[in-house]
């Protein structure tokens, strides 16, 4: 029998005796337990790996840095905002915050189109107004939100090291920005794809500084108007703020290339409103179905698992983030509301004129996205839930409204006696909204859970009646 004592730091003697017979961990009276703690000696042997031999690594440190990805309220990269600030050196401040309040006026319109269609009749053309509308208005947020889906990446595939990117429908090279932040070390190419040629036109300025004819900030970055029709494949493929711009037919054109080209990972980001939503959705269903066609062509004589980080296959893939699993989503069976997150970021140059914006200091984007990744998905990953809202704080109990890998979006209670103290105190201090939550529980305990059903939403008996009236009391206090 192989104990992990998950209390005490963990050092490098202890590991490999765990390592060695980690196949062995079946011995463990729960099953989802067991996945857990097999990925807690792992991702603890690998931290002791980096940080030097005989250095203790806590278990607590770990859960934290694994499940949570949220980051605090981003600003852009100083490089780049100087880079506004030259540009709108050359501009009148009066014609720039026009041309912004024009954008975010078309933008509102989202809000009130019924579908896809009504919205894509009435798109704008990216002329150099309108890219510099989008600098003044959009650059921070968009930024901000990308930033936040590729640190997901980081920080749940810690030996991923992209070295080529594909940014379709780039923009103004928020993505690029992003990557570069990351990455910058490994990264050696990338490619920009927009049709509008005044967009690319500013982003180059942005990478030199505000100028024409100054240095190259970011190295190594080709532009091409179309989306190329070569072989060539991307460790990163990225379309953030583009699909929306699309009709249904011409979506999934589009997803089946980027898909084609993509090497380990590929995100999609939108806007975290209805029209986000649907067009993230569409492009979801869609990568299912190529991916259950690309399974059944497959030969399966030797399984590919993503944790081995060796060369995927050139077929094959699942759903990273933000869905544990591949179901049909519970918004779209419910057809209420939206999965979407938020991310705060510092105020852009058109924000810091509003004063409902300079009141509160920051602004909160929300978006929607879909990371879809080559390979198969691991097993341990079985046992994490995305959390889908806030969590709710009550005395000495968390109400966390979840994603699970069964398809069904469910509210779970966490209590130190039932969830144990160190996955309490994570959940409770330590995450937020769009983050990933266990769904352990003590051996011989287990949470209250109010899961979806087929017929509206039911109680799963889990726990005796003193211990759910317990519960009950203190959210009635709360």
């Amino acid at each position: 029998k192989y104990i992990c004592d998950i209390d005490c730091g963990i050092y490098t003697e202890h590991m490999a005796c765990i390592l060695r017979g980690r196949n062995s961990l079946s011995i463990l009276e729960s099953q989802r337990w067991c996945k857990v703690v097999r990925l807690l000696c792992i991702d603890t042997a690998e931290a002791v790996e980096r940080e030097g031999k005989g250095t203790p690594v806590t278990t607590q440190r770990r859960i934290k840095n694994e499940l949570s990805f949220h980051l605090p309220t981003t600003s852009l990269p100083p490089k780049l905002a100087n880079s506004v600030k030259e540009v709108l050196k050359h501009h009148s401040k009066k014609e720039a915050l026009s041309a912004g309040e024009t954008l975010m006026d078309h933008l509102s319109i989202r809000e009130k189109t019924a579908t896809s269609k009504e919205w894509s009749s009435s798109l704008l053309r990216y002329g150099r107004a309108e890219a510099l509308a989008t600098m003044v208005t959009r650059l921070n947020a968009t930024y901000a939100a990308t930033l936040r889906v590729l640190n997901e990446i980081q920080q749940r595939r810690p030996r991923f090291k992209p070295e080529t990117v594909l940014d379709f429908g780039s923009g103004l090279g928020s993505a690029i920005w992003a990557v570069d932040e990351l990455w910058k070390k490994s990264m050696y190419e990338y490619l920009s794809v927009d049709t509008s040629e005044e967009m690319e036109d500013l982003a180059k300025k942005l990478r030199r500084g505000g100028t024409k004819n100054g240095k190259e900030l970011i190295k190594n970055v080709y532009y091409k108007q179309y989306l190329p029709m070569s072989g060539n494949t991307y460790d990163l493929v990225i379309a953030a703020y583009s699909l929306g711009e699309m009709t249904p037919s011409l979506l999934k054109t589009t997803v089946d290339s980027l898909w084609r080209n993509t090497n380990r990972f590929l995100v999609l980001i939108e806007m975290g409103d209805k029209i986000g939503f649907q067009c993230i959705s569409s492009a979801r269903d869609h990568l299912i179905k190529i991916l259950q066609e690309e399974d059944q062509n497959k030969d399966d004589t030797e399984e590919y698992i993503d944790d081995t980080f060796d060369k995927p296959p050139p077929q094959s893939g699942y759903i990273f983030a933000p869905c544990p699993h591949e179901l049909e989503c519970p918004f779209v069976r419910k057809q209420k509301g939206y999965c979407r997150f938020g991310q705060r970021s510092t105020l852009s140059v058109y924000q810091e004129q509003q004063p409902r914006f300079k009141q509160a200091g920051c602004f909160t984007e929300t978006y929607s996205y879909l990371v879809v990744s080559r390979g198969r998905r691991p097993e341990y990953e079985n046992a994490y839930a995305r959390l889908l809202k806030p969590a709710k704080m009550a005395r000495r109990i968390v109400v966390c409204n979840i994603c699970p890998p069964n398809g069904y979006s469910e509210q779970r209670i966490y209590t130190k006696t039932r969830s144990g103290k160190e996955i309490y105190r994570m959940v409770r201090h330590h995450t937020e909204w769009g983050d990933l939550v266990p769904l352990v529980e003590t051996p011989g305990k287990k949470a209250d859970v109010q899961t979806e059903g087929n017929n509206g939403l039911e109680i799963e008996d889990n726990v005796n009646t003193t211990n759910r009236m317990s519960s009950d009391n203190e959210l009635n206090e709360k």
